[in-house]
């Protein structure tokens, strides 16, 4: 049976070894995660001392025939209490000396007799404590337990350090430096304390010890556990803290949770672990740590909050979640706490692996019936076990709209079979739109647009999964899209034999869901879209450019969004094809006039090739040229440098389609942007000097400047004859009069 000790009544009954087998003292270690727990275990002690007694859980050892106890487990717990104790005994009653410098420190070297000579008159009561790991640990404690500092100081341990009785070479035993560590930080933590070794000595401190026999367990168990010993892992120190954290609110669903942590939730880890079986034990610790991550992003939300600058730490989530504080009261804790019990739970419900999980609902690429879109994660559901915090467990690896994605499965596991799995992968590709579309809108930042939207958008996906209905007038997911998918709810009611034809059109890679630049009022044009893109993106661009003047200008009134033969990102089909709050207000005419183009042309044709799509072009340019119309249309689809492949930019004064410089990034003016007139007419003269001052562009012929403006081409600001101009459409080719004009001037001086 587990009796109760103080470390006082420990001391006085047995000799306590550290055994061999044992790794070293760790607590002392300056790494992050220790001394996270080096501080939350001082804070335990400090609390226990000045406000109420605590009980540090269990400590096993096995009882020796010489009545000495090896103890086996416990060792990091009592080695900072022998270290509290000593310190608690040299500080208490000691008359401190004035304060002394680092320096003075460095230059100390009191004699063992000077310091004896300070001392109390009684000697530390409670030495009968050992390490057997190293000769140098056990030899330190010896000295250690005869040695009183000077007080007050700011670094114990250079006092140590400065004994004649410390070796140097003590510094590379981990035990050792640990302990010096911990002292400091002992008496940064306890020095104000009055009368400390009175408030040790009257029970504050306790824990049950245990010994083995008792048990019926054999040592061999722990020799395992702790042979040079594997650390606590950070899972294990977090598993421990939650448990008493719990245990302080609801005894009862502390034990419950803490039953399925070593149960049903490790047996869902171990089913779904790495098939390298030596890392095993890592990716479950890790694991239960992104789920936990995941757990406080929910619960944050769900009660209206703001994850963002906040740290994912596990321990600074359990002091914010799982801890009882002004802001958080004891049920707000027992509710957290069913909501870590009900994902954990709930996610254990899975019928298969999560790898076979994954692939039965998300696309590996492009459109798969029943399947939402690829998320770029070969398994999401693994990426999420192994990489949903980033590798000091601080920061969430995982994007807002992955988060969404998971929170819906999660929301779909919840109703145990309440929704059936047909309507979930419906219900699933509607939240998966919802989220390809809502950029700037997924943000959980007061400082942002619309604020914090992350529990708003939260219920929505409750509302989705659970009852198939987008919630109105919510501050949540982008609102045109919102109003799309509404539609096509109901639309796919009206029409179920076409929905597999829209959710495809819906995967399209330049689309992500969002189809009105085809509409569903067009349903015969659904499989045509991926038909005409299956074509030669470039040869595209020109048929539509040959069907009408497409193209959109953006909201800042001086950019211009044409297509691309940019295969690579599609950046500029993405911009024409999708309406966006920022265009909404300013550019609903230049979408709605795309829309018309682009369904005119799916319209013409049952399918589409590029030989097709070449002689749209080429009838296109045969008929400008016999009725004398030379539109800006005509040249886009002409020359090929009016259509950079780069993404599909150009600043176009409004009213003057002759007045245009191409681009060839995404927002600004370069060195690398031109005239496509001049760029086209200078092509086949390359000596040509070419340039701008600022407004205008130009090139230099035999020291001419020649320019191409609104009313035609222009020598030194006079106007070329040959080419006659009314509402930006010429009446003849201005790039082949350009280019013969160019020659002339070239012939004429011997160029």
């Amino acid at each position: 049976m587990a009796k109760k000790y103080t470390l006082e009544s420990l001391l006085e009954k047995y000799n306590v070894r550290i055994p061999q087998i044992q790794r070293d003292y760790a607590q002392g270690r300056t790494d992050k995660m220790t001394s996270r727990i080096r501080r939350n275990f001082l804070d335990t002690l400090y609390t226990a001392v000045m406000e109420k007694p605590v009980t540090l859980d269990f400590v096993y050892g096995q009882i020796e025939d010489d009545g000495s106890l090896v103890l086996l487990d416990g060792q990091q717990r009592i080695t900072t209490l022998f270290l509290l104790y000593w310190y608690a005994f040299v500080n208490d009653g000691n008359e401190h000396e004035q304060e002394m410098t680092i320096k003075d420190v460095g230059l100390m070297n009191h004699s063992q007799e000077e310091n004896t000579s300070r001392k109390k008159e009684r000697d530390f009561p409670f030495c009968k404590f050992t390490y057997e790991t190293r000769y140098s640990s056990r030899r330190f404690l010896e000295c250690l337990v005869k040695f009183t500092p000077l007080f007050p100081a700011d670094k114990l341990s250079l006092q140590i350090e400065n004994q004649p009785w410390f070796s140097v070479s003590w510094k590379l035993d981990p035990t050792i430096s640990s302990m010096l560590v911990m002292i400091d930080a002992i008496n940064e933590k306890f020095f104000a304390v009055e009368n400390l070794w009175e408030r040790l000595c009257s029970e504050t401190i306790s824990f049950y010890f245990l010994e083995l026999k008792e048990m019926g367990l054999s040592d061999e168990l722990y020799v395992r556990m702790n042979s040079r010993g594997r650390p606590l892992t950070r899972f294990e120190h977090y598993k421990a803290d939650l448990e008493k954290r719990l245990t302080l609110v609801d005894s009862d669903l502390a034990k419950e949770i803490a039953r399925r942590f070593d149960g049903i939730w490790t047996d869902f880890l171990w089913r779904n672990r790495p098939t390298d079986k030596s890392a095993s034990l890592e990716f479950v610790d890790r694991a239960f740590m992104n789920i936990f991550g995941f757990v406080c992003d929910v619960i944050c939300y769900t009660r209206g909050q703001s994850n963002n600058g906040r740290s994912h730490d596990e321990f600074v989530m359990l002091d914010r979640f799982f801890t009882v504080s002004d802001m958080t009261k004891a049920d707000n804790i027992i509710e957290n706490a069913h909501i870590l019990k009900s994902i954990f739970d709930c996610w254990c419900s899975v019928p298969t692996n999560l790898a076979e999980y994954a692939q039965s609902f998300i696309s590996d690429y492009g459109h798969a019936k029943g399947k939402i879109r690829d998320r770029g994660k070969k398994n999401f559901f693994m990426s999420w076990l192994t990489g949903y915090l980033d590798s000091e467990g601080e920061v969430r690896n995982f994007s807002f709209g992955d988060f969404v994605i998971l929170y819906a499965f999660t929301v779909f596991l919840q109703q145990e079979g309440s929704v059936a799995e047909a309507d979930f992968r419906h219900r699933l590709r509607v939240v998966s739109n919802l989220v390809d579309n809502s950029e700037n809108e997924l943000s959980d930042s007061e400082d942002r647009a619309g604020g914090n939207r992350m529990p708003a958008i939260l219920r929505q996906v409750e509302s989705i999964i659970r009852n198939g209905v987008i919630l109105e007038g919510q501050n949540d997911f982008n609102t045109i899209q919102c109003q799309e998918e509404a539609k096509k709810l109901e639309w796919t009611k009206v029409y179920p034999s076409l929905a597999e034809s829209l959710f495809q059109l819906e995967d399209h890679r330049l689309l992500h869901g969002q189809i009105g630049i085809v509409g569903l009022e067009n349903a015969e044009c659904f499989n045509r879209f991926e038909s005409l893109f299956s074509c030669n993106w470039d040869k595209v661009d020109c048929a539509l450019m040959s069907t009408g003047d497409y193209h959109q200008r953006e909201h800042n009134g001086w950019r211009c969004q044409f297509g691309s033969s940019r295969v690579d990102s599609g950046f500029a089909w993405d911009y024409l094809f999708h309406r966006r709050m920022e265009k909404a207000d300013n550019n609903e005419e230049g979408f709605e006039k795309t829309k018309n183009i682009l369904v005119a042309l799916l319209k013409s044709h049952e399918s589409f090739s590029n030989d097709l799509l070449d002689g749209i072009t080429a009838a296109y340019i045969v008929e400008c040229e016999r009725t004398h119309h030379y539109d800006f249309r005509y040249y886009y689809v002409k020359y090929g440098a009016f259509r950079p492949g780069s993404y599909g930019k150009c600043w176009m004064r409004i009213g003057c389609h002759f007045d245009i410089v191409m681009m060839l990034t995404r927002s600004n003016i370069s060195p690398s942007s031109y005239h496509p007139f001049l760029k086209e007419i200078s092509v086949s003269f390359p000596e040509m000097e070419n340039g701008n001052d600022g407004d205008q562009w130009y090139l230099i012929v035999n020291g001419k400047k020649f320019t191409c403006e609104e009313d035609g081409l222009k020598e030194n600001g006079i106007t070329i004859e040959g080419i006659k101009t009314v509402d930006s459409v010429d009446d003849c080719d201005r790039i082949e009069v350009g280019r013969a004009w160019v020659a002339r001037q070239l012939v004429a001086t011997g160029g």
